[in-house]
């Protein structure tokens, strides 16, 4: 992690780095890992290391600081650092911020969270940028400051002037799809139409058609990577299955009843698409039992119900009226599912 060649975004970042930025790596923790790139985090920046050939590092920081000086909200880009083994890049460490895939997790998005999202996803429309991976995952949320930044923007750029608008409105429109598993159809289509889609309902249908055929396509593949214990998807501890963020302590509360490996794997395909259910946090292989989240059961509205067994059953999922419950923070989750 020596003899890095530092190029700085401005006088200030340089400032702040100093001619060495490594120094302020110490007392780093690692957040992510993977065989060609980790991300370490201080209290103050975050460090990503990417051993890959190439210029990826140089071009997202490029861009980071080309969105900085359009106006968009973007965690800001401080350095990127080259070797001959790979590339760093700083970014700044936001204070109280969480990734937006964590916040909504599990529960009902309130009305000031939507609308501050409206209001980004505009502004983005707004300056012609078009982001190829726009997920929650790549967004962070300030909940003091009610608003939001791009983290990720190694597939944003600004619109061509030849591409349609398409292109650039679309990955904005289907991030609102992103929260059907904490919205209701008619929810969703107030918040398209503030986004300027005039028939929402056509462009549910059609995205839900889109996503069922695109997932159906690849769900073996990920099935097995689920059942090998892929770190993004599950480890392996002795004759346990366990999903990526679950301990051990979590099993103890959970509820264990028998189960199969297809079975496990199906709340993975739920997780894909978008169904809220009840979470799965193991399998044993041993005794073909899974460990379920502690679940408190209440009726929910049956058009509430019907709309998402609507939606489910796109994805190849039935159920029946029964199998949707309440959980203790007012979502309606399904409570059993079929082997996949």
């Amino acid at each position: 992690m020596k003899n890095f060649s530092w190029r700085f975004a401005d006088k200030q970042a340089r400032s702040l780095l100093g001619d060495d930025p490594m120094l302020h790596f110490a007392g780093a923790v690692q957040i992510k890992s993977n065989p060609v790139r980790e991300v370490w985090r201080t209290q103050e920046f975050f460090f990503k290391f990417d051993k890959r050939p190439g210029h990826s590092f140089d071009r997202e920081f490029a861009r980071g600081c080309a969105l900085q000086k359009k106006g968009i909200p973007v965690v800001p880009h401080l350095a990127c650092g080259r070797t001959e083994s790979g590339y760093c890049l700083i970014t700044r460490a936001l204070a109280d911020s969480v990734p937006a895939d964590e916040f909504i997790c599990g529960r009902i998005p309130a009305d000031d969270f939507l609308n501050a999202l409206i209001d980004f996803l505009k502004l983005m429309e707004y300056r012609k940028i078009i982001h190829r991976d726009l997920h929650y995952g790549n967004l962070l949320y300030v909940e003091k400051e009610n608003s939001f930044c791009l983290v990720d923007v190694h597939d944003a750029r600004p619109a061509h002037w030849f591409e349609k608008p398409f292109y650039s409105h679309y990955p904005q429109r289907e991030l609102i799809m992103e929260l059907r598993e904490n919205l209701t159809t008619p929810e969703l289509c107030g918040l398209l139409r503030k986004m300027g889609v005039g028939d929402p309902e056509s462009f549910i249908e059609r995205f839900l058609e889109k996503r069922a055929r695109m997932f159906l396509r690849d769900w073996i593949r990920r099935r097995a990577q689920i059942l090998d214990g892929y770190p993004k998807f599950t480890r392996k501890e002795g004759d346990l299955l366990i999903t990526r963020g679950v301990t051990l302590s979590d099993l103890e509360k959970a509820e264990r009843k028998p189960g199969s490996a297809g079975l496990f794997a199906a709340a993975f395909y739920l997780d894909f698409v978008r169904i809220p259910h009840r979470r799965v946090l193991a399998w044993s292989e041993k005794d073909n039992t899974i460990w379920l989240e502690p679940l408190e059961i209440g009726e929910p509205d049956s058009a509430v119900v019907a709309d998402l067994r609507s939606r489910a059953l796109k994805f190849g999922v039935n159920s029946s009226c029964r199998d949707w419950v309440y959980d203790s923070s007012g979502l309606v989750k399904l409570s059993v599912w079929q082997e996949m």
